[in-house]
């Protein structure tokens, strides 16, 4: 067997095998890990969602569903130190945030249409 057909087999089986779904929960909860430590977890996050998603779309979605749900987490942060007013004040950075954390998420997992 080519290495090749080897790693379709084997990508084709984390994303419809026995255990895909367990899996693509723990990827989501270690992005969500990731972005606690550093913002490229947004981009790593979504990239590896990408390569788990079973077709094109559900990459996008998965992607998405990342940036929203950190996006929530960040702003309940804020909240519960204050910060959420200063943060909804600051103009332009507010919505750079906002547009990073919905849209890198889903860029990244598009590396799901190159393979």
């Amino acid at each position: 067997m080519s290495d090749a057909a080897r790693t379709g087999r084997i990508r084709d089986a984390l994303r419809s095998g026995r255990y895909s779904d367990v899996l693509v929960v723990v990827t989501f909860v270690v992005a969500l890990a990731l972005t606690a430590v550093h913002w490229v977890g947004l981009a790593v996050g979504g990239a590896l969602l990408g390569v788990l998603a079973p077709s094109f779309w559900r990459a996008v979605q998965y992607g998405l569903y990342l940036g929203i749900t950190v996006l929530a987490a960040f702003l309940v942060y804020l909240w519960l130190f204050g910060a959420l007013g200063e943060f909804a004040g600051a103009g332009q950075l507010t919505w750079l945030a906002i547009a990073v954390a919905l849209l890198v998420p889903p860029l990244a997992a598009t590396v799901r249409a190159f393979g």
